[in-house]
């Protein structure tokens, strides 16, 4: 759980302590930094295992499951009910009345937005899917599908760029960048359109 979540924590942390008599499950605060949910960093914060390139996390003796994933399968191994639906954040500067909800795959997009109060204001982009890594949609007459995990629809304002400034080569952007990315790199071959 990220730190910047205390609530959330503080109530894992009660459960853990009242359903797990044997001390095996570990509530642990990981740095709120993107991306800190991406898997190999995930892995990285909580085991300090590196997940070799090209290799997967049962390579270094660790599996990554999403709190929707983990509960269907207890739910499944319980009932034998398959996958029928799916909880969604419902958020943005362009939404009513964010929430979170559980819908029916296949539930219209638009259905659920207009359960949440409708957009305050018309969006200038809705993504399905995480800000970073989600994917942008022009329609919302779409179904949900089992993949997603949020519906975000955003206002003029948040869209604004921010004033670029030349870059200066300094190389911090790549000591910070998680990923081992270059951004110097691929910032010059997306200004020439080559990427």
């Amino acid at each position: 759980v990220e730190d910047n979540k205390p609530d959330a924590i503080k109530i894992l942390e009660r459960i853990a302590e009242n359903d797990d008599p044997d001390d095996v499950i570990k509530v642990m605060p990981l740095r709120s930094k993107y991306p800190q949910g991406a898997e190999k960093m995930m892995i990285l914060s909580a085991t300090g295992r590196r997940v070799p390139p090209g290799k997967l996390p049962s390579d270094v003796g660790c599996v990554v499951m999403n709190v929707t994933s983990a509960a269907f399968i207890s739910r499944y191994l319980k009932s034998g009910k398959p996958l029928v639906s799916r909880s969604l954040t419902v958020d943005g500067s362009a939404i009513t009345a964010p929430q979170n909800v559980r819908v029916p795959i296949g539930t219209e997009i638009d259905y659920i937005i207009k359960a949440c109060g409708g957009f305050r204001e018309p969006p200038v982009k809705i993504i399905t899917g995480g800000p970073m890594m989600g994917t942008s949609i022009v329609d919302t007459h779409h179904p949900i599908l089992k993949c997603n995990n949020a519906i975000l629809a955003f206002t003029d304002d948040d869209m604004s760029l921010k004033t670029e400034t030349a870059c200066i080569h300094c190389g911090r952007c790549a000591k910070a960048c998680p990923m081992y990315l270059q951004p110097t790199v691929i910032h010059k071959y997306a200004v020439q359109k080559d990427v």
